[in-house]
């Protein structure tokens, strides 16, 4: 399935019997929290899932720290959360440590985003000449074809089209190719000129250690 919308149908139609991979879509939880019975057999746990956006400084000009942090200043975090279920499900943490962990700092916020976490921009703008593009570049972005990689993509195009980045798209079909030939190395990842990467990861235990 390509996208959590086609697998949470599958579910409904009975074509599959168990999904353990994350959780409902925003169709899936539409369409379960409608129905009163449905509703009953639903849960919505706080879990230590992050996902994040992986600036690569193996490529130029991110290997420049002010053109890293023109992107980290641009990005629309209200919208990459989203495209995972938005607020219902996704929060904006500003860190690694996702909000349920000991030692999450609500108000640790290095790339500060504004109050709704849309961006902001002037403070991109200044990184960019500072870091010697005023008028922005061009990166790769590799993702996968499956999930939300599409959505995070538009909103990036978006997000940084505003400072004059230009985000090309690499997409991988599967995710064993996406690890295998496009970012499973840093090698990999130099030798296709990504710059960007969409990630998620959740430690094997939900505690502090883990994060660590």
């Amino acid at each position: 399935w390509r996208d959590t919308g086609a697998l949470d149908d599958a579910v409904k139609n009975g074509d599959v019997d168990l999904r353990i991979d994350r959780g409902l879509g925003s169709a899936g939880r539409k369409y379960v929290l409608s129905d009163k019975k449905l509703r009953t057999q639903v849960d919505n746990p706080t879990i230590g899932f992050t996902n994040y956006l992986a600036i690569l400084p193996n490529v130029s000009p991110l290997d420049r720290k002010p053109c890293r942090e023109a992107i980290a200043y641009a990005l629309n975090k209200s919208a990459l959360a989203a495209t995972h279920g938005g607020t219902d499900v996704s929060v904006v943490a500003n860190s690694m440590t996702p909000t349920n962990i000991a030692g999450y700092q609500k108000n640790f916020n290095p790339y500060p985003t504004g109050k709704d976490f849309t961006g902001n921009i002037d403070s991109a703008k200044r990184k960019l000449t500072e870091c010697g593009y005023p008028d922005g570049f061009t990166v790769k972005f590799a993702f996968t074809q499956l999930g939300t990689g599409p959505q995070v993509y538009s909103v990036l195009q978006q997000s940084l089209g505003q400072i004059g980045v230009v985000v090309e798209a690499m997409p991988f079909d599967d995710f064993a190719t996406f690890v295998t030939t496009g970012i499973g190395s840093p090698e990999n990842a130099r030798t296709n000129g990504v710059g960007l990467v969409a990630l998620g990861w959740a430690a094997d235990f939900n505690r502090s250690e883990e994060h660590t």
